[in-house]
């Protein structure tokens, strides 16, 4: 039998499948942990938030429509956020109506707010639903998803936003 002993001060000696048993079981539980840290979801007052400030038809391409959605993205939180992309998914009346995609972002710092624009397009149905919703009088309600995604983070964040909204031509 192999003895270990460890350094003076511990005071302790094992037998190496003693410490074996011991290092794996210390190993397992890191490995569990580590994980779910990323899994720790941040606090509800500093989490970003994301505003619909308008959307705008641009042009038509067969069974497509193209439209410009400008967002604006608020960053209560006490550090930098920073975005590598924008998924922007507009529901309007309970159905999807478009769907975009933005670059990166220039990182925003704590307590401020920034607006950009993406392009989104519509397939037949939802563009058929947004244009249902220009005839219809006054606004229509609306549900935005916007997805963050960040360096080194796996899922992105998702914001959810609701409201009402008119398309501008």
């Amino acid at each position: 039998m192999h003895i270990v002993t460890y350094p003076w001060w511990s005071g302790w000696a094992l037998p190496v499948r003693c410490v074996r048993l011991l290092h794996g079981c210390l190993g397992l539980i890191a490995i569990t942990l580590l994980p779910a840290c990323a899994w720790w979801a941040p606090s509800a007052e500093s989490l970003p938030r994301a505003e619909l400030l308008g959307i705008r038809e641009v042009d038509r391409d067969g069974g497509e429509t193209r439209y410009v959605v400008t967002l604006r993205l608020v960053n209560p939180g006490p550090r930098v956020l920073r975005v590598t992309g924008v998924s922007c998914y507009l529901h309007v009346d309970g159905t999807l109506a478009a769907e975009g995609f933005a670059g990166p972002l220039a990182p925003l710092q704590p307590g401020t707010a920034t607006r950009f624009t993406l392009e989104a397009r519509a397939n037949l149905l939802g563009g058929l639903k947004l244009m249902t919703g220009l005839s219809a009088r006054g606004p229509r309600p609306y549900r935005l998803e916007v997805r963050l995604h960040r360096p080194w983070s796996l899922l992105p964040l998702a914001l959810n936003t609701s409201g009402e909204v008119s398309v501008a031509k």
